[in-house]
């Protein structure tokens, strides 16, 4: 059971080998209860040292580990595989020292095992002592001349080390000895790609993909998808992405998922791609997480379900995903799938403006001149917008210019606030165009100036505003015929004026709190 469960390992099913390996751990246990106590002990121990090397190849380190360390114990000392798999384990959880100590102790217990080298090496090359690391991998190689994966091995090293055409030359070394190794094909076609050798990329990444690997295949649908390297081929990115999907790749799931959620190639269907998004989703991708959500949010494929919601929110929020904390605070600010918890809101938007999100430090300002969730503090709340109105969000540009123009938790400065009004009002903001050109026609914060305060008016009344277009009409007793000429055409010129008129009867951009001063 034991060699069976390392063969389907080896042949890359790893989860039925895992299976069974632990039946075979069971057996063994109700073995130990008889006479033979110390030769099921070690099988036991072989047998999690087996199931080690299978999560490893899962990606499970922290298991392994343990597994390891339960086994080790038991095993003859002559085993060195058994330590040197536990250093690969600790190296892939960031561990190096730890890692060393157990590749050293592999090639203590024998010098001439070419794995044991090859790991040590892998190791070194991790914190960067590319000497040494170089070393063991020649003394890997010339202990087991016939393996291709200590030249593979070196390749991603001398990548790493952005000795990319070095690199090239490891693979093509790995690929003579053997040419069906998916992983050589994959290292050196990423390698092509950075090096901005696309077309090579490509059927480097086919190559692999054929032969099984998840993220070659993943690869050849991205550039399938856009054109990469070629035309696109939107055929192929779903035939890609389908293999890729089906081998348990996460981003293809969600990128296929994508596909048929919205009809692109394939017929729309919302409850494949809410299947799609469940398997990434459960595979910790928080952007499957947040398309979950989006999808219990719009009722896509599902019935609308704004608990639902808020619980995929919130996976994708605790692993750091910006967009979902500042998503998951407006839901508790507004009560909706959670309770209203306006100091919970705070927590959130803190969390992605500590990430520097423009939208969360818009909506800490916003809490912060309101007092919801915190005291009220007029300077907390323009702090905050300037950081959001620094970063080009209009809304808050518009707010920081009217804490401005009050001198409300800042000094009153007119020249600051038509500043700011000035920019939110270039990106469409109705109010902040109002407020604009009623600075420019009274002359608060510049020289007076009718042919632009008539400009800005022009451009809120092409939304049907009345206070405008009567205002822009007074303006024009004080202008000449060639002046309103004038500026009328550059006020179209400042806006797509269907695109102004279509954004504004949406009002997609209120400002939070709508101050238009009266002179």
């Amino acid at each position: 059971m034991i060699d069976k469960g390392d063969s389907l390992g080896k042949l890359g099913y790893n989860l039925e080998a895992l299976a069974g390996l632990d039946q075979c751990m069971e057996a063994l246990s109700v073995t130990m209860a008889g006479q033979d106590q110390r030769q099921a002990l070690i099988y036991r121990a072989l047998a999690q040292s087996k199931k080690a090397t299978c999560l490893v190849r899962l990606g499970r380190f922290a298991a392994a580990v343990e597994c390891s360390d339960a086994a080790l114990p038991h095993l003859e000392e002559s085993i060195p595989h058994a330590w040197a798999l536990r250093g690969l384990a600790l190296h892939y959880l960031g561990r190096h020292g730890e890692a060393l100590v157990s590749a050293e102790k592999a090639l203590l217990l024998d010098p001439l095992d070419a794995d044991s080298w090859g790991t040590k090496g892998v190791i070194l090359g991790a914190t960067f002592q590319i000497a040494g690391a170089l070393e063991c991998f020649d003394r890997a190689r010339t202990l087991d001349p016939g393996s291709s994966k200590y030249w593979n091995d070196q390749g991603v090293l001398l990548a790493k080390a952005d000795r990319k055409e070095e690199a090239l030359v490891c693979y093509d070394e790995a690929i003579a000895i053997d040419p069906a190794s998916p992983e050589t094909w994959l290292n050196k076609g990423i390698c092509l790609n950075q090096l901005g050798r696309l077309q090579g990329a490509q059927e480097c990444f086919q190559l692999a993909g054929e032969r099984g690997n998840a993220d070659a295949q993943y690869n050849v649908g991205l550039f399938s998808a856009h054109g990469i390297a070629s035309t696109k081929e939107p055929q192929a990115a779903l035939r890609w992405y389908t293999l890729a999907a089906n081998n348990g790749h996460a981003d293809a799931q969600i990128n296929l998922g994508n596909m048929f959620s919205k009809g692109e190639v394939v017929r729309q269907d919302y409850q494949e791609a809410l299947r799609l998004y469940r398997l990434a989703a459960a595979q910790g991708s928080a952007l499957a997480q947040h398309n979950l959500a989006e999808m219990y949010a719009d009722g896509h494929g599902v019935a609308q379900d704004w608990q639902l919601a808020a619980y995929w929110y919130r996976l994708a929020a605790e692993q750091g995903s910006t967009q979902d904390q500042v998503t998951l605070g407006t839901k508790y600010e507004r009560g909706q799938g959670v309770q209203q918890d306006h100091v919970k809101a705070v927590e959130w938007y803190l969390k992605a403006a500590a990430q520097n999100d423009s939208l969360a430090q818009f909506n800490l300002g916003r809490m912060y001149r309101s007092g919801y969730g915190v005291s009220k503090d007029d300077f907390q709340a323009s702090k905050w917008y300037r950081l959001a109105a620094g970063q080009g969000l209009a809304l808050a540009q518009y707010n920081l210019g009217v804490q401005c123009l009050e001198g409300r938790g800042i000094p009153q400065n007119f020249e600051e606030a038509i500043q700011w009004f000035l920019l939110a009002a270039k990106q469409g903001l109705w109010d902040a165009q109002y407020n604009l050109a009623l600075m420019y026609k009274t002359g608060k914060g510049t020289t007076r100036n009718c042919s632009e305060a008539y400009k800005w008016f022009y451009i809120v009344a092409l939304n049907g505003d009345e206070e405008a277009s009567q205002k822009r009409d007074s303006l024009a007793a004080e202008l000449t015929p060639s002046e309103i000429a004038d500026a009328e055409a550059r006020a179209k010129e400042s806006v797509n004026e269907s695109d102004l008129v279509r954004k504004l009867a949406a009002r997609e951009d209120k400002p939070t709190f709508s101050y238009r001063f009266i002179v």
